[in-house]
């Protein structure tokens, strides 16, 4: 029988609820997203690479988030934005 070991871990100045169970580990960020790892079974199991790992893929899924909404923020932008923009660019002599 697997033991599970529970407890939080704070990386890039956030809190992540790691879970271990046997060669697997679970990252849940403290706003939800979770990211897992699984050891292959013919590996010796890295606890330190396991719970990065499973926090880097957590980070990655809050992030895929983030640019999912941005998208959907910019193809809200109605047209006279974008050319009030556009004219705001010109003027700073900003290459787009």
């Amino acid at each position: 029988m697997n033991d599970i070991n529970n407890f939080f871990v704070k990386k890039y100045g956030r809190y992540f609820h790691v879970i271990i169970a046997g060669n697997k580990t679970i990252a849940i960020h403290e706003d939800g997203f979770k990211g897992k790892t699984k050891c292959n079974p013919i590996d010796k199991y890295d606890r330190k690479f396991g719970i990065d790992m499973a926090i880097h893929r957590a980070v990655l899924k809050e992030l895929e988030s983030d640019r999912k909404c941005f998208i959907r923020a910019i193809k809200n932008i109605d047209a006279d934005e974008i050319k009030l923009f556009e004219i705001h660019v010109k003027s700073q002599h900003i290459k787009p």
